[in-house]
This record gives structure tokens, sequence and C-alpha cells, in this order.
């Protein structure tokens, strides 16, 4: 009503702000309640409606599912703002959006059933979801007016956890398939035919990447992104897997060459594919340098440079990494690791930048699991 009453065609006509209350509060309070109840059952319905329709089409064309998303976001956009132009606020509205909650969260349960119950149709409805759970996620970190900011972080945390379980489900298979030459790494037929072994992963990492590129575009970025990090961080889990050494400087500076350029072939790789971690293009590169610095003081400098940019990197990580370079002496490696333990308690609350920290490759360590 106040919207309506300072409508510029009424301006100089009715001064609205000098009007009574039309209700006496006791009444307005319960007139908004029955109204914020009305509102709330109307959130559930079309909440249920999404998740009936898209159980109801297990063959799930991605473009009906898609149009199904666009229309619930439009529903639930339009009802809060109407509810936020009826009471004048956005704060008597908040209940509501912890519907959006319950729904992601219904959600959430939806999809990990149709990934046990349902194998047949989970390939088709997951792709044909990814999308939708981007636009959920676009839409909530660019309208965080009528989300208090608690509902808002469970809302993009439920929609994180979703989006890893789809991406998982296609990418365990990879790995799995994969098991054979990741087993290469690290070895001795990885020093004596690294490209061998190098084109051996790429090739069937490819292949792999042909078979899901009927994912709509952006959510196969996403999922091409997510790849490539685990398989490099594969990759240098197998390096730290404490099963060769290099005992001269010829032999590090070999490995430290046949590792950049594995590294570029990886790198072009994914990104051609359309992966966007632009930042793992250095990882190997600065580990390949460690294994070719001599003065322990420069290998220092550079493990403080790497915890920098890297600040998951733990001093398990420093330890397997440094067992390669073999004519380290028992001092020189404890005098190194104790600089670097030093700096790392003053660097280990950290936050990783202010990107996206799926695409971010700052917290790549966390996924190199060093027993």
């Amino acid at each position: 009503m106040c919207k309506i009453m300072r409508h510029e065609e009424l301006s100089g006509l009715i001064e609205h702000e000098h009007l009574d209350p039309l209700l006496p509060d006791d009444i307005l309070e319960q007139l908004e309640e029955q109204f914020l109840i009305t509102q709330e059952v109307y959130v559930v319905v079309c909440n249920s409606f999404k998740l009936d329709s898209v159980q109801s089409a297990l063959t799930c064309d991605s473009c009906r599912v898609t149009q199904m998303c666009y229309f619930l976001l439009q529903c639930v956009h339009g009802l809060l703002t109407i509810s936020k132009n009826v009471l004048g606020s956005w704060s008597k509205i908040q209940r509501i959006t912890h519907e959006i909650k319950q729904f992601l969260i219904n959600y959430q349960h939806f999809l990990e059933k149709i990934i046990e119950d349902n194998p047949v149709n989970a390939d088709a409805v997951l792709k044909a979801n990814l999308p939708c759970i981007r636009d959920f996620m676009n839409y909530i970190m660019m309208n965080p007016d009528p989300l208090p900011q608690h509902i808002k972080n469970d809302c993009i945390d439920l929609l994180t956890r979703m989006r890893v379980t789809c991406h998982s489900y296609f990418t365990k298979p990879i790995h799995k398939n994969l098991k054979g030459t990741y087993s290469k790494l690290g070895t001795q037929e990885w020093v004596k035919h690294n490209e061998d072994v190098c084109s051996e992963l790429l090739e069937g990492v490819d292949r792999h990447i042909k078979e899901i590129r009927n994912l709509h575009e952006a959510c196969l970025k996403e999922l091409v992104s997510k790849l490539h990090a685990e398989v490099l961080a594969e990759y240098v889990r197998k390096m730290m897997k404490k099963k060769m050494k290099f005992k001269d400087e010829k032999k590090q500076q070999q490995a430290a060459e046949a590792l950049c350029t594995n590294n570029q072939k990886i790198h072009t790789l994914f990104t051609e594919a359309g992966s966007n971690m632009k930042g793992l293009e250095d990882i190997l590169p600065k580990l390949a340098e460690l294994l070719t610095l001599k003065d322990p003081q420069c290998i220092e400098l550079q493990l403080v440079t790497l915890a920098n940019d890297y600040p998951d990197l733990s001093e398990a990580h420093v330890s397997a990494w440094l067992y390669l370079k073999a004519n380290l002496s028992a001092s020189q490696l404890k005098k190194i690791k104790k600089t670097f333990a030093m700096y790392h308690v003053q660097t280990e609350e950290s936050t990783v930048d202010g990107q996206d920290p799926f695409l971010s490759c700052r917290n790549f360590f966390s996924k190199v699991a060093i027993k």
C-alpha cells in the first residue's frame, strides 16, 4: 500500500506520511502472519513440483530440466520480491528463505538417491541437473538481499556439495581406469620412459573427456577443471611415494626437465579441453626447481615461496619431495625442514584468495594425500 501511495502520479495529491495506520498493530501483525504462512506453503509447493517433475522425467531431457529449474527460480524470486513489497522490508520475509534451504537439502538427497538406486539413469540425470545447480549458485550469490547470511552460507555449502557429488560420479571411474598408468609415475619406468608414460596418461584422459562432451558448456569446463586438478595431484602424489631417488646433479636435472615437459603437455591438453585452472601450470616447474637447486638456503627460499603460493603445503609434502634429492645430508634436510616448519606456523592461518575456492589453485596440496 505504501508503494502505491508513493506513486509519482499521486505525488503532491496525498501526503501519505501524515495518514494514520488503516489497521491497529495487533490486526496488522495477524494479517502479516497469515500472509507469510501462505507464502511459505507456496514455496514448499513450488519446490515439491521441481523435484517431482525431475523424478518423473528420469530419461531427463536436459532442456526440459533446465526449463523447470528456471521456472522455479522465477517463482521463488517473484514470491520473495512480492512479499518484500507487501511487508515493506526484506527482514520480515527472511523466515521464508528457510524453505529454500530445506529444498536444497531435499535436492541433495534426491541426487544421492538417483546415484544409489537408479544407476541406469544416473548419468543423464546428473548431466541434466549440473546446470541447475550452477543456476541456483549464481542466483544465491547475485541476489543477497532476501537471504540472511547464515542461510546464504548454508545454501552455498549445500550446492557446493551437490556439485562435488555430481563431479565425483564422473571422475571416479576415470581415475579407476587410469590406475594402471598412475602406477608407473614415480618409478624407474617413469625415469627411463617418462615421455611414453606421459603420452599414455594423456591418451587415457583425452579419451574420457570426449565421453563427457555432451555436458552443458560451462558445467563441462568446471568438470574438466576438477579433473585437471585431480590428475595433476595424483601425478605429484605418485612422485612423492619414495620409490626412487636422484643421486647426482645430472639425474636431478634430467628429472626436472622431464617434469617440466610433462607438465606443459598435461596443461595444454586440459586447457584446450576447457579447464579454467590456469594456475596449475606453475606447480610442477616450481617443484622441479627444488631438484636442481644446490644451495640449501636457496631450497629454503624456494619452499617459503611455495608455501606462500600454496598455504596447504605441509611438512609431510616437503619431506616426501626432498626424498627425491638424495645428495642432501641428514643435517641439511633437518635444517631445511625446520626453517619451513617455522615459516609454516606463521602462514597456516592464511585463507584461500577471494575467488571461487573450486577454481583456486592455492589449495592444491590438500588434494595430494601423503601417508
